[in-house]
């Protein structure tokens, strides 16, 4: 198995432990089920967050759209890396070792992991996407049928600045990393 793969296969050995990590760090859901977002951004005073059902293995903020795996949350509540060899090194074999799930140490070539920071990219590109879909919004601006607009499963965000905002903050990638990875707004003008 390639180092890739093998990355691949301990990460979604580790996601479904994200509801155990937050309680580590006593981050527990009220009596509905929601959390405080874990944002940093976002002073969440009636949590607004809850565990993406059926898997469980996202935390997502129904109010400033903030969305984390197990990783990111480690990444935004311990300042564990969110890129580059780190990442593999200090968050997910340290959330093995947590977690007392086996492993065999993981070295990645510089390629592999920026193939993987770009799928997770599009993958949270992809979330957002849908967390923002808004068919009256499509409607407005284009004038497009609310019919084929719901069919299609096409929506808008609000702003081209808000949308590399949010997905810079749910990443931890740079702007600049999403510009040269082919997220660019001249090309959805």
């Amino acid at each position: 198995m390639s180092a890739r793969d093998s990355l691949k296969e301990l990460m979604t050995r580790l996601r479904p432990f994200l509801k155990a990590y937050l309680e580590s760090k006593n981050i527990r859901p009220n009596k509905a089920g929601f959390y405080k977002c874990i944002n940093p951004a976002h002073a969440d005073k009636n949590p607004s967050s809850r565990l993406v059902p059926p898997d469980e293995v996202n935390l997502f903020c129904f109010g400033c759209l903030f969305n984390a795996d197990l990783f990111r949350a480690a990444s935004v509540l311990e300042g564990r890396p969110s890129s580059g060899p780190e990442f593999v090194t200090e968050n997910v074999q340290y959330l093995a070792e947590q977690f007392n799930v086996p492993f065999t140490p993981i070295e990645l070539t510089e390629d592999d992991l920026i193939r993987m920071q770009v799928r997770n990219l599009y993958g949270q590109a992809e979330q957002l996407l849908v967390a923002y879909n808004n068919p009256l919004h499509a409607k407005e601006l284009y004038g497009w049928d609310l019919e084929n607009v719901a069919k299609w499963g096409i929506g808008t965000v609000p702003s081209w600045k808000e949308f590399v905002d949010q997905l810079a903050q749910t990443t931890g990638y740079t702007k600049s990393f999403i510009n040269a990875n082919g997220i660019r707004e001249n090309e959805f003008n």
